[in-house]
């Protein structure tokens, strides 16, 4: 087989309805994760909890790679379930939170989700030109879009009945809501304040 066949068995293999489906329920159940440990570690970055013993520029860098693996298994979700003929979802559905086929309300509640997560990433992206207020504000947006995200998974996927995704979701709640309230309960670290690097010059007077 050459390697234009091997490829085109490999479209053919994800073409199938029953493997996009089976790949849509698994990246939904890998981008919860990932979004809960992305929560986490911006909660770590933002309040110091590493306790001195992971550097926070480490934390923002895995918060920020974890990040963006989220975006990517969101454009995995969202591409199986927009090809997979069986579910009536159109590409505007992702977006746009109704008119879907399939489990409307729980699909709007999957579009909103999305909508708060490109809001989320567009602003992280042009950090530097948003005011840091507002910027936190728009951040911040993430412990709605979380739990939105959460009800879609349960109402949406047909996996709310198994066992082994039932106690992923739930640990991943239990997970967002501890690190939710250490972020609002503790309070934000004092910035600490930059002191001069200029130094008085002393002269010697045995020098002169």
């Amino acid at each position: 087989m050459n390697r234009t066949s091997a490829v085109v068995s490999r479209i053919e293999l994800l073409g199938d309805p029953k493997n996009l489906w089976y790949l849509n329920r698994a990246s939904g159940l890998v981008l919860l994760v990932l979004l809960t440990v992305v929560i986490v570690f911006g909660v770590m970055t933002s309040r110091k909890a590493a306790g001195g013993k992971l550097p926070r520029f480490v934390s923002n860098e895995v918060h920020r790679f974890l990040a963006f693996a989220a975006v990517a298994f969101l454009g995995l979700h969202v591409t199986t379930a927009v090809l997979d003929d069986f579910v009536q979802i159109d590409w505007w559905n992702v977006v746009i939170p109704w008119g879907s086929g399939w489990k409307p309300l729980w699909i709007a509640f999957g579009a909103v989700a999305v909508d708060l997560l490109v809001v989320v990433v567009i602003t992280s992206l042009l950090r530097d030109r948003i005011p840091e207020r507002q910027w936190r504000a728009l951040h911040l947006t993430v412990f709605l879009m979380w739990p939105i995200a959460w009800i879609h998974a349960l109402g949406a996927g047909t996996d709310a009945k198994n066992p082994i995704y039932l106690v992923i979701s739930v640990l991943c709640a239990i997970t967002v809501a501890a690190a939710a309230a250490y972020r609002w309960f503790k309070p934000a670290p004092t910035p600490i304040p930059v002191q001069s690097t200029t130094r008085r010059q002393t002269v010697d007077p045995g020098s002169r």
